[in-house]
C-alpha cells in the first residue's frame, strides 16, 4: 500500500542507469585502459560527475517513503527490509564472486569467494551500499519509534554532525559511507512533507484546499476555479476532499458541473454492505438467526449482486424490497439455481419493512423510503447518500455515514492531520473496475474492518 508517484518512478530509472554507467566507467579507470592523460580524458571526467552525486540521488530516493516504514510493527518493518535489502545483497555477493572467482585473471579486484564468505561482517566490493542502507533503516526506526522526542529531527541533527566528523573517521568498517550518506536519507525523508500534490495511482488525487468556515457562493466559485487551474496541471478528474472542505456544499457543486468526480466512500460503502451488516449485529448482541433483514435496492450491479448472495447464504430472514419486481424475479430464479436459496421479494409500502431491525438501503432517496411503514427502532444504513427519516414515530437509528480502519494506514502522512477520511483514502487505492472477488481478496488482505457507522442520534 504505497503512493505511486510517476515523476519518482522516473527519477528511480534514471539514478539505476546512472549506478549501472558509473561501474562501467569505474571498471575502465581502475583497469587503467586509459590514455597518458587520465586525469583530463573525457571517460574519467564522465565519472566523476557520475560519482558526484548519483550515490547521494540514491539514498535520498530511498528515504521518500521511509516515514510509511517505520510506523509498522518492529517485526514487519524488519522483515520486509531483510527482503529487500539483506536477501539481494547476499544473492548478487554470491553470484558476483562465484563468477569473479572463475574469472580471477580478467577482473580487476581479484575478489572471490573468500570475500563472500566475510560478506556478513565486511560489504561485498560494489553491493556495499545494500548494506549500509539496511543499517541507516535500523537507526531510523530506533530514533523515530523512541518516543522521546521528534526521532525525525533527531536523526537529521546526527546526519548533519556525522556528515562533517566524517573525515575524522579514515573508513572504519562501513562508518565512512553511513556518515557520508545518512544526510541525504534524511533529506529524503523530508522531501514528500513539502509536496503539495499527493498524487495516487488511477488518476486520483487528495486537494490540498483550505476554505474559510462560512463561503458564500461567489466565493466557492473562486475556489472551484482554483481547483479546476490545479487539476488541469495533472489530467486528474478524480478528487479526494478533506473533512472541511466537505462542509462547503456549494464548493463541491462546482466541481461536478466541472465533471470532476469527488471520492467520498459511498462505493466502498456498498462492497462492504456484508462488513457493516456483521458489524451491528456483533455491536447489538443480535442472533443473526432472528434478525430481520430488508435490502431497499432498485439498481443492480456485480457488487450489490454477490454482497445479496453472501448475505442470503448467512441469513435466514431476508427480504428485497424493490420497484423492480420483474427485474429482481429474474435475479431470485438465478440464485435459486444456483445457489439453491430462495429470495423474498416485495414492494408492500405498509408491511415490507414494518418487521425489518436492520434495513439495508443501496439506493432508495429520501422521499421513497418515507412512503414506507418502518420499524420504529429500525438500524437504517444508507449506503449511498444522505437520507433523512421523516417519520414522527421513529426512534431507531439512521446511519449516513462510516469509518474504516485498514492495514498499514499510516503511510499515508496526511492522515497525521486528521483532515481527511481514510475511507476516501482508501477508495481511491483500490481498482474498481475489477471483478468483485479480486476487490474483496484486496479487501481481506488489507484487513479493512468497519470501526465506526454514524447516524443521527447515536454511532454504533
Amino acid at each position: 500500500m504505497t503512493k505511486h508517484i510517476e515523476s519518482i518512478d522516473v527519477l528511480k530509472g534514471i539514478t539505476i542507469i546512472l549506478v549501472v554507467i558509473g561501474h562501467a566507467v569505474q571498471g575502465v579507470v581502475s583497469g587503467q585502459q586509459l590514455t597518458i592523460n587520465t586525469e583530463y580524458s573525457s571517460i574519467f571526467i564522465l565519472k566523476q560527475i557520475i560519482y558526484g552525486f548519483h550515490m547521494p540521488l540514491f539514498f535520498m530516493i530511498a528515504g521518500l517513503f521511509v516515514n510509511s516504514w517505520v510506523k509498522r510493527s518492529f517485526k514487519e518493518a524488519i522483515s520486509q527490509k531483510i527482503i529487500r535489502l539483506v536477501v539481494p545483497y547476499f544473492i548478487w555477493s554470491a553470484i558476483t564472486s562465484i563468477a569473479m572467482q572463475f574469472a580471477s585473471s580478467y577482473t580487476n579486484d581479484g575478489l572471490g569467494i573468500k570475500e563472500f564468505l566475510l560478506s556478513p561482517i565486511i560489504p561485498f566490493s560494489q553491493y556495499w551500499f545494500l548494506y549500509v542502507l539496511f543499517f541507516i533503516h535500523i537507526i531510523f526506526f530506533m530514533l523515530v519509534n523512541i518516543k522521546i522526542c521528534n526521532g525525525k529531527l533527531l536523526f537529521l541533527l546526527i546526519s548533519i554532525v556525522v556528515y562533517f566528523l566524517n573525515p575524522l573517521i579514515n573508513s572504519v568498517w562501513i562508518f565512512d559511507n553511513l556518515f557520508r550518506y545518512m544526510i541525504f536519507f534524511s533529506i529524503g525523508s523530508y522531501v514528500l512533507d513539502f509536496i503539495n500534490l499527493k498524487q495516487f495511482q488511477c488518476n486520483k488525487i487528495i486537494l490540498p484546499i483550505e476554505a474559510e468556515e462560512k463561503m458564500n457562493l461567489k466565493k466557492s466559485k473562486v475556489l472551484a476555479n482554483k481547483t479546476k487551474k490545479i487539476l488541469s496541471k495533472t489530467n486528474c478528474n478524480k478528487v479526494i476532499l478533506s473533512k472541511e472542505i466537505k462542509k462547503q456544499q456549494d464548493y463541491q457543486n462546482y466541481l461536478y458541473t466541472y465533471n470532476f468526480d469527488i471520492i467520498d466512500g459511498r462505493w466502498l460503502f456498498e462492497v462492504l454492505m456484508l462488513k457493516s451488516l456483521k458489524y451491528i449485529i456483533e455491536k447489538k448482541n443480535m442472533k443473526k438467526e432472528e434478525v430481520s433483514i430488508s435490502i431497499l435496492v432498485n439498481d443492480i450491479n456485480e457488487n450489490i449482486l454477490e454482497n445479496i448472495k453472501e448475505i442470503v447464504k448467512e441469513y435466514k430472514k431476508i427480504n428485497i424490497v424493490t420497484n423492480h419486481i420483474e427485474k429482481f424475479k429474474k435475479i431470485e430464479k438465478q440464485i435459486l439455481e444456483k445457489e439453491g436459496i430462495m429470495l423474498v421479494i416485495s414492494n408492500n409500502r405498509r408491511k415490507s419493512l414494518l418487521k425489518s431491525k436492520i434495513i439495508l438501503n443501496i439506493d432508495f432517496p429520501t422521499e421513497l423510503i418515507n412512503k414506507y411503514q418502518i420499524y420504529e427502532e429500525a438500524i437504517i444504513v444508507n449506503l449511498k447518500g444522505n437520507v433523512k427519516i421523516e417519520k414522527k414515530r421513529f426512534n431507531g437509528i439512521n446511519i449516513n455515514d462510516y469509518e474504516i480502519c485498514f492495514k498499514y494506514e499510516d503511510e499515508f502522512d496526511f492522515e497525521k492531520k486528521e483532515k481527511y477520511n481514510k475511507k476516501d483514502i482508501y477508495e481511491a487505492k483500490i481498482v474498481k473496475k475489477q471483478p468483485y472477488k479480486f476487490i474483496m481478496k484486496r479487501i481481506d488482505e488489507d484487513q479493512v474492518k468497519i470501526i465506526e457507522l454514524v447516524g443521527n442520534k447515536s454511532t454504533i
